[in-house]
């Protein structure tokens, strides 16, 4: 079972999931040609979303293996 948040066509209105994407769409206006650090970055959808963004080079860090295979097979 996936307990990390992965925003998909069906699930974007739901507050908590809007809220979760709102916060690297925020992020972007920062990031542009620089190095960025997405602590807990769960499944990886904003790290993708921030290098696609304009960042120089995006890591992603977490806690749970199973997201970063997500990340890395996904994203």
């Amino acid at each position: 079972m996936l307990n990390g948040i992965v925003p998909t066509e069906t699930n974007i209105r739901n507050y908590v999931i809007r809220q979760h994407v709102m916060r690297y769409v925020f992020a972007l206006r920062y990031v542009k040609g620089k190095v960025v650090v997405d602590c807990a970055c769960g499944s990886g959808y904003g790290s993708r979303y921030l290098a696609e963004g304009g960042a120089k080079y995006v890591v992603g860090i977490d806690i749970d293996p199973r997201m970063l295979y997500i990340a890395k097979k996904y994203y």
